[in-house]
């Protein structure tokens, strides 16, 4: 979560119509509990704790651990349209990983 900029991804991919979440409860309800941790974007810190976990970026391709390499994949209705053009994707997400891929996946539950 260091390594992600989430206002930065409210902003860039929803044009800042919205809120970074720091729980799955919104902060209107009665369920919302305020001393939830909050992650703010730090990627120093989140490179040093990958580190400590034994993820490394010894050739600037981003962090492997034992020949695996990390990665992530975003989830969506549809290809981001960030996708084809940024080296490594927008750069809210670059700071820790190489480039994510992106997934179109169906959101129906039935």
């Amino acid at each position: 979560m260091y390594g992600l900029d989430r206002q930065a991804l409210v902003d860039d991919v929803l044009h800042g119509q919205g809120l970074v979440a720091h729980s799955p409860v919104m902060p209107n309800s009665w369920a919302y509990n305020e001393e939830v941790t909050r992650y703010i974007y730090d990627p120093a810190l989140g490179r040093q704790l990958l580190e400590q976990a034994g993820w490394i970026d010894n050739d600037g391709d981003g962090a492997d651990r034992e020949g695996v390499r990390m990665a992530f994949v975003l989830l969506g209705r549809t290809r981001p349209s960030w996708m084809p053009s940024q080296p490594c994707g927008p750069p809210w997400a670059c700071s820790l990983s190489p480039r994510p891929s992106a997934c179109p996946a169906s959101l129906r539950t039935s």
